[in-house]
C-alpha cells in the first residue's frame, strides 16, 4: 500500500477548484476574493488562538502562587502533613 501524500492531494484539489472556478461565470475578482477571504479566516482563527494562549499564560504567571518547599516526604508529623495540604499558599 502506498503512503498517502496529503500535500500532493491538497495541491491537486486546489488546482481542480481553480480550474472549476475559471470554467464558470466567476469573475477574477470573485475568485481572488474567495482566496483572500479563506486566508484571512485562517489568520484570524490562529491569531485568536494565539491571543487566548498568551492571555492564559499571563494570567497563570500573575496569579501563580509558589508551592511551599515542604515535600510530602519531609513531613515529620501529621500537623505538617495537614498544613501542607490545607495551606492557602
Amino acid at each position: 500500500m502506498e503512503n498517502f501524500d496529503y500535500k500532493k492531494y491538497s495541491l491537486e484539489k486546489l488546482k481542480d477548484a481553480v480550474c472549476d472556478s475559471i470554467e464558470t461565470e466567476c469573475t477574477p475578482e470573485e475568485i481572488t476574493g474567495v482566496i483572500v477571504d479563506a486566508l484571512q479566516e485562517l489568520v484570524d482563527y490562529h491569531l485568536e488562538r494565539m491571543n487566548k494562549a498568551a492571555n492564559t499564560i499571563a494570567y497563570i504567571k500573575s496569579t501563580h502562587k509558589p508551592i511551599p518547599n515542604l515535600r510530602i516526604t519531609e513531613a515529620k508529623s501529621q500537623k505538617e502533613w495537614d498544613d501542607f495540604w490545607n495551606s492557602d499558599d
